[in-house]
Order: structure tokens, then C-alpha cells, then sequence
């Protein structure tokens, strides 16, 4: 994929713990919430952002929650 190209991707956050550390994580990389949404899981999120800061947002999700939140491509 071209470095510039947005994706739009699925954020499943675990815990509702996790949130302030999720949205810090999205506007270090420059994502845009395109959807959020609580529910007996915790946060349910779509993100839109440049294709080559998804691996660092995902990386920084993962150090940042203790591997609880998800980053899932959703087309």
C-alpha cells in the first residue's frame, strides 16, 4: 500500500481502563475517529489513518494496554 493511503480500520479496546491511553495513542499517529461506541466489552472504535502508521499505532497500543487493545483491518 502507498504510504499515504488512508485505511479505515476496527479498534476493539478491551478495557474500559485502556481508553486514555487509546486516544492518546490515535492522535500521536494521526488518526481520525470516525466511529466510538461503548459496550459490555469496553470501547468499539473505527479509526481512519495513513497506512504506513498503522504498525507504530498498533505497537504503541500494544506497550501502552498491556496487549489489551486490538487493531483489526476492516476494509
Amino acid at each position: 500500500l502507498p504510504a499515504d493511503e488512508l485505511l479505515a480500520l476496527e479498534l476493539v479496546q478491551a478495557g474500559f481502563e485502556d481508553t486514555g491511553a487509546v486516544h492518546a495513542a490515535l492522535a500521536a499517529h494521526g488518526a481520525e475517529r470516525l466511529d466510538e461506541a461503548f459496550d459490555a466489552d469496553g470501547l468499539r472504535m473505527r479509526v481512519r489513518l495513513p497506512a504506513d502508521r498503522v504498525d507504530a499505532l498498533a505497537a504503541q497500543l500494544r506497550d501502552a494496554t498491556r496487549n489489551r487493545a486490538r487493531i483489526g483491518d476492516n476494509g
